[in-house]
């Protein structure tokens, strides 16, 4: 078996794995829905395919990036649009705490299926 039976030694490891694998399974998904489109709609190009997939990448980083985004374009709304739609004041102490990490999960899904279609395009175009 050859490995130390301290467990102390994996736990800067463990949350690492975590997260490349919620990653890689999100870009699994995302994978899987492109598959169901080119199906669907009959594309035969990696071209078509890998489009999908750099437009899928992008809203998948958008969709993450939006809890950040969010309150900067709150900010800078009219005063009396934001009495109207009443938007709390948040700060990032005052977020949920997985808030963060789903956000990082999802740009990072999204970020790694862009360089993906990058790479693919670039290559076989």
């Amino acid at each position: 078996m050859g490995g130390s039976a301290d467990p102390s030694e994996e736990r800067w490891l463990a949350p690492l794995w975590r997260f490349g694998r919620t990653v890689l399974l999100l870009d699994l998904a995302l994978g899987m829905v492109v598959a169901a489109l080119s199906i669907w709609r009959g594309w035969t190009s990696v071209v078509e395919s890998s489009t999908a997939i750099f437009v899928g990448g992008l809203l998948l980083a958008g969709l993450g990036a939006l809890p950040l985004v969010a309150p900067v374009l709150a900010a800078y709304q009219p005063a009396e649009m934001q009495l109207r739609l009443r938007y709390p004041e948040t700060t990032n102490t005052d977020r949920a705490p997985g808030v963060v990490r789903i956000s990082a999960l999802l740009v990072t899904a999204g970020l790694v299926a862009i360089v993906y279609a990058v790479v693919v395009k670039t290559l076989i175009a």
